[in-house]
């Protein structure tokens, strides 16, 4: 299990990224000082995330106990949650800029390729679901808009293409 914290107001760099095996007592501290830690997915042998404050992508190889950062991209806009297909296609919610972006990962690059304007404000993560791991399922907040619209706050479906990668279980 892989997991992230951060001060709730986000005034201060002191997320963190952590992993518990099953069996373990306590986590594993992997690494500190993120303002926003987001994103965790694994593709090519690596592990991806964000720190959305920063406004950066990052890949990252972990050799027990090591957890080493490789590269860092950065990106436009407020990287927040995100989905990957089984090609190495990232899609990721961008807070506040009412989009989500489509990346491509491939041999430890991460190249932008297209962008899907959504009817929110503020799209906060996306997950692929459905009978065919197709259907893209995108949240998002209200938080903060002073005249949030219709849909602000709701949970929209989007057809694609591509193909979503199952989630592994994890139990205690």
């Amino acid at each position: 299990l892989w997991f992230s914290t951060m001060e709730p107001q986000a005034a201060q760099a002191i997320g963190r990224w952590y992993r518990l095996e099953p069996g373990a007592t306590a986590p594993q501290l992997l690494l500190a000082r993120q303002w926003v830690p987001n994103t965790m997915v694994w593709y090519e042998d690596a592990q991806w995330f964000a720190d959305s404050l920063r406004h950066r992508f990052y890949r990252a190889a972990f050799r027990p106990p090591e957890f080493t950062l490789l590269q860092e991209y950065e990106v436009e806009g407020i990287a927040d949650g995100s989905a990957l297909s089984m090609d190495g296609h990232l899609i990721n919610a961008r807070w506040g800029a009412g989009k989500l972006v489509c990346h491509a990962l491939r041999a430890g690059t991460m190249r932008e390729e297209e962008s899907f304007a959504l009817p929110v404000r503020q799209p906060s993560s996306c997950a692929f679901g459905g009978d065919t791991l197709s259907d893209l399922y995108i949240t998002s907040a209200r938080d903060g808009l002073t005249h949030p619209g219709p849909l602000d706050g709701a949970l929209l479906i989007l057809k694609t293409t591509l193909t979503g990668q199952p989630e592994n279980r994890f139990r205690l």
